[in-house]
């Protein structure tokens, strides 16, 4: 299973050890008005009809499995 943690769009937040309130980096909207870009929760992206990651995961990219040579 794909998990949105795993992710190279997945935004975490500030002292959220459980990642409930992350955001993904490629589902956002732009205001039209300031021109700023404002984020989905991943959780939504995931989880809801509309989101557009959706339970297929067809926004992810996997993040590049760091190797420790020690």
């Amino acid at each position: 299973m794909k998990f949105c943690v795993d992710c190279v769009n997945y935004m975490p937040a500030v002292d959220d050890p459980k990642h409930l309130s992350g955001k993904c980096g490629a589902s956002y909207s732009i205001s039209l008005v300031t021109g700023i870009k404002t984020h989905a929760y991943a959780f939504d992206s995931r989880n809801y009809e509309t989101g557009r990651c959706g339970s297929a995961a067809v926004l992810f990219v996997a993040k590049p499995v760091e190797v420790n040579h020690d």
